[in-house]
């Protein structure tokens, strides 16, 4: 390993109840406290209640700074700084996500400072020699891992700039971390925070050195606990094992212990500061697009680790089947070689679609309202993990679209010209149906109807799969 220092002063107080029994203690040595938070998502959750009534008992002047957006921007770094500064604040206390905690951290700074802390530390790495505001933080969103670490992610809204910087000094002196304060986070803002952690902790692993070292074991272990607890807490918001794994988890990638021995060029997150400067995209919805395409790019140049990444993290084994693929077809009640049978064949030989005629006769393929095409259902049928055992997903118009030809070619009885059944369905609402356990067989079966799938639109959809599941 590489020489390094490891500093970290932030205090982690974890767990259900941690707020209430904590907090009070944690301020007791400020008279004036400022309240930070976002855009009002605390007060309806109780979150604000609880916190703001701790304070007012403990006999605090509570000065609040709310309005705190996603992205946050240097001018609202300013504002709070102003405030602070105006009503003599002792303290901020933020409550919040990486947002939140992010802009904190910078007024926490600029309050105490006189020159431009944007020229000075942020569009340029400064020193620091001021002692900033204390901060402490009570993290409500998971996947940042802002509340143990000093790093602040800033939008210069004029010079169209978002950087971030990362110093020891603007670490929280205390971090409160209650999983159950996550469970009012949207599903979509949950994965998007999810996928910035795993982001976080792929950045720091595919750096260099790729020697044998204790932080990439440390890291994929997280990877794969990620990616666990995510799907479990997909399907149950309020699985406080998952919600607590992914906590802890963006706290660890954060925290600078994987870090230790490691160059962490962090590329990927500096193209889509870029890219959130000028779109105010949510972060890690950005890293999402751009990371599967960086990593096409540039796996070539570092195979081993791929490799070791596919095997340890995914469990892909090299000759490219997964017991994921097996444990789909059970519950499909067939085999790879059925469906094989099935589908190559499929629009382009008779023999195809009278496989696909028996099967819809002996009742093995579902029909979707009035849709009497066999192609739908048996595409349903091989897609649709959970028909069985769920409701058919709706078959709605919405981006990005594919066009499918879903029926069979049959002459009609008006004209001797032939006729195509089509329907619209939504990539993204059939993709997120599919368990996202079997990325392999999702883009087999998409791949083995391709007999019916416009050649464009096929690769469409590739390239959605692949985006979900990091898998080519």
């Amino acid at each position: 390993m590489n020489n390094f220092i490891f500093q970290n002063s932030t205090k982690v107080f974890f767990g259900q109840g941690c707020v209430k029994e904590y907090l009070a203690c944690m301020v007791k040595p400020f008279a004036t406290v400022m309240l930070a938070y976002g855009g009002g998502s605390v007060k309806k959750n109780g979150i604000y209640r609880e916190v703001r009534g701790i304070l007012e008992e403990a006999g605090k002047n509570i000065v609040e700074f709310s309005g705190i957006l996603p992205n946050p921007t240097y001018a609202k770094v300013q504002e709070g700084a102003s405030l602070a500064r105006e009503r003599q604040v002792d303290m901020i206390l933020a409550v919040g996500g990486g947002s939140v905690m992010d802009c904190c951290k910078a007024v926490s700074l600029a309050a105490v400072y006189r020159g431009d802390i944007w020229e000075d530390f942020w569009a340029h790495p400064g020193v620091i020699e001021n002692t900033p505001l204390p901060l402490g933080v009570i993290v409500t969103a998971a996947g940042t891992g802002s509340e143990c670490n000093g790093g602040a992610v800033i939008t210069n809204e004029e010079k169209k700039i978002k950087t971030g910087r990362d110093y020891p000094k603007l670490n929280p002196q205390f971090a409160l971390m209650d999983p159950t304060y996550t469970y009012s986070v949207p599903v979509r803002q949950m994965v998007s925070g999810a996928y910035d952690t795993l982001s976080h902790i792929m950045e720091t692993y595919f750096s260099a050195p790729n020697e044998d070292n204790v932080s990439d074991d440390i890291m994929e272990a997280l990877m794969k606990n990620v990616i666990r607890n995510l799907r479990a807490a997909i399907r149950n918001p309020e699985d406080y094992t998952a919600r607590s794994n992914l906590m802890w988890d963006a706290a660890m990638a954060e925290n600078r212990v994987i870090k230790m021995g490691k160059l962490c060029d962090f590329e990927c997150h500096n193209m889509e500061h870029q890219l959130g400067a000028y779109t105010n995209c949510s972060h890690g919805s950005g890293l999402a697009v751009i990371q599967p395409a960086y990593y096409r790019h540039i796996y070539k140049y570092g195979l081993p680790k791929f490799v070791r990444f596919a095997e340890n993290v995914w469990g892909i084994s090299r000759r490219g089947r997964t017991d994921a693929v097996d444990r789909t077809l059970e519950r499909l009640g067939t085999d790879y070689i059925d469906l094989l049978l099935i589908h190559q064949p499929a629009g382009n030989y008779s023999a195809g679609y009278r496989q696909m005629e028996k099967a819809y006769q002996e009742g093995n393929m579902r029909p979707s309202r009035k849709t009497a095409s066999p192609y739908i259902f048996l595409w349903r049928r091989t897609m649709n993990i959970t028909a069985r055992n769920g409701p058919e997903p709706p078959m709605t118009d919405c981006a990005p679209l594919i066009r499918m030809r879903a029926g069979a070619r049959r002459r009609s009885k008006e004209s001797s010209r032939w006729k195509y059944r089509t329907t619209t369905i939504s990539a993204r609402e059939e993709l997120r149906e599919i368990t996202t356990e079997e990325p392999i067989f999702c883009l087999r079966m998409t791949r083995s109807c391709s007999g019916f799938f416009p050649t464009e639109k096929l690769l469409h959809l590739e390239k959605i799969c692949r985006s979900q599941y990091n898998y080519t």
